[in-house]
C-alpha cells in the first residue's frame, strides 16, 4: 500500500492554546472556562485600581523589602529561595522574614520561636525558625504592612525584610520583587484558575524585577541578586548576559525603593531556563 504524505502547515493559533481543550484536560476544567474569564476580569480590575492609586499601596522607604512570589498556585520554590536570599545577605545585613503563615490557627502578628507549633505560625515559618540563627527574626502576619512595621519597632537595627509569597499582596510595595515560575509549567503557557493554575493574568509578570525559573540556578541567582543589591553599578559580562535592547543593566542599593524600569536583559544558563531580569535606574 502506498503511503500518503500530507503537507504540514503552521497553525496561526498558538500551540499552547490547544492545551485548554486537550483530551488530557479534565472535563470539569473545560466547563470551568467561563468562570476563569470572570475571575480574570475581577483580578484585572483589582490590579488596575492599585496601578491607578485608587486602592492604597504602602511603600516603606526606611528598610529594604525583597518580595518573593509567583503567579501560580502550588510550589515554585518560594521557601528555598527565601532561605537562599537570607544566606546570601546574612551576616552582612540585619535580615528578617515575614510570611502570612498559611495553615496556622492564630491571627495577627506573631514572632516565631523554636517552641512554636505549625498551628501557631504555619509550616514555612517553622522551617525558617529551625534553619536560621536566632538573630534572624521570623514573623507571620497576614497584613504585611502591619507586620513590617511591627518588625521595625521590635528590631530597630533591622535592614532588610524578606517577604514570602507577597506577589499578589499589592497593599505593600517591595523595593525588589522576585517572581518564580516552574520550568516544567511556565506561567505563559498556563491559564487562569480554575481552568489552569494562574492566580492572575500573565500580564502581572511585568511587576517583577527578577523572573526566575525553578531549575539549578543558584550560582546565576547569586550573581543577579548581588548585582541588584550592590550600591555600585555594573555592566553585565558578555559571557553571562545578552542585552536585548543594548542598554546596560543597572542596580539598586539595598534600601532603595522601586522605581521606573528602563533596562532589561536575557540571562541564559545552558538549556535549563530563561531568566528575565529588569533593573531600575
Amino acid at each position: 500500500m502506498a503511503e500518503s504524505h500530507h503537507t504540514c502547515h503552521p497553525s496561526p493559533v498558538p500551540r499552547h492554546f490547544f492545551a485548554v481543550f486537550s483530551p488530557r484536560m479534565n472535563l470539569l476544567r473545560l466547563l470551568a472556562w467561563p468562570i476563569s474569564l470572570l475571575y480574570g476580569l475581577a483580578v484585572v480590575i483589582r490590579n488596575k485600581l492599585f496601578d491607578l492609586g485608587l486602592l492604597p499601596q504602602t511603600e516603606i522607604k526606611d528598610i529594604g523589602l525583597i518580595g518573593v512570589g509567583n503567579l501560580t498556585v502550588g510550589g515554585t520554590g518560594k521557601t528555598p529561595h527565601v532561605e537562599y536570599i537570607v544566606k546570601l545577605l546574612h551576616p552582612k545585613y540585619k535580615v528578617g522574614t515575614l510570611s502570612r503563615g498559611y495553615g496556622r490557627k492564630t491571627r495577627g502578628f506573631h514572632l516565631a520561636t523554636k517552641e512554636a507549633t505549625t498551628l501557631e505560625i504555619g509550616d514555612e515559618p517553622k522551617q525558617f525558625r529551625h534553619r536560621f540563627p536566632e538573630e534572624i527574626p521570623v514573623a507571620v502576619d497576614a497584613k504585611r504592612v502591619h507586620g513590617v512595621k511591627k518588625l521595625m519597632a521590635k528590631f530597630p537595627s533591622l535592614q532588610v525584610v524578606i517577604l514570602d509569597d507577597v506577589f499578589q499582596h499589592r497593599r505593600i510595595k517591595p523595593g525588589l520583587q522576585i517572581m518564580l515560575t516552574d520550568y516544567g509549567r511556565l506561567f505563559y503557557k498556563d491559564h487562569l484558575l480554575p481552568t489552569g493554575f494562574l492566580r492572575e493574568p500573565k500580564s502581572g509578570a511585568s511587576r517583577a524585577d527578577i523572573d526566575l525559573s525553578r531549575a539549578r540556578l543558584a550560582p546565576l541567582f547569586a550573581r543577579l541578586l548581588w548585582r541588584v543589591l550592590s550600591p555600585r553599578r555594573h555592566r553585565p559580562r558578555r559571557r553571562a548576559a545578552e542585552q536585548r535592547d543594548g542598554s546596560a543593566a543597572r542596580n539598586h542599593s539595598i534600601t532603595s525603593s522601586a522605581r521606573s524600569r528602563n533596562a532589561s536583559g536575557i540571562f541564559r544558563l545552558s538549556d535549563l531556563a530563561v531568566v528575565r531580569f529588569t533593573a531600575s535606574s
